[in-house]
């Protein structure tokens, strides 16, 4: 099977576009774009300098926190194409609190950094 990308114009293209619609994951991600995982994270690492799953960890924050302010956790979860679940699962790694909550505290106007806890990337 050919990769349905080539250049590094066109994977980071296809890494923009489509992140989101992988959920996060990065098999998931590497599946979509026809690549062996080694050619997959060698591209990766290239052009963004660190691991898949850190810039999609980071993607993912960054998402859910402009989701929060104006949308409930299931409308969040509907747009990243994830279940309730696992956004819960994401709220609770990256802040240390559920999704109910950390939107809570978004349209509070609190900083939802100032609930992050700690986070370790133990798969980097």
């Amino acid at each position: 099977m050919r990769p349905i990308i080539s250049g590094g114009a066109d994977f980071e293209s296809f890494i923009e576009n489509n992140f989101l619609e992988a959920g996060g994951n990065v098999t998931r991600l590497v599946s979509l774009s026809g690549l062996s995982m080694p050619t997959f994270n060698r591209r990766f690492i290239s052009i963004y300098g660190m691991k898949p799953k850190k810039w999609l960890d980071e993607r993912m924050k960054e998402r859910i926190i402009e989701l929060a302010a104006e949308n409930i956790p299931s409308h969040i979860a509907h747009e990243l194409t994830i279940s309730q679940q696992k956004l819960n699962d994401l709220t609770n790694r990256f802040w240390g609190v559920s999704a109910g909550e950390l939107v809570r505290r978004v349209q509070k106007g609190q900083d939802a950094e100032g609930v992050q806890q700690p986070y370790e990337d133990v798969m980097e």
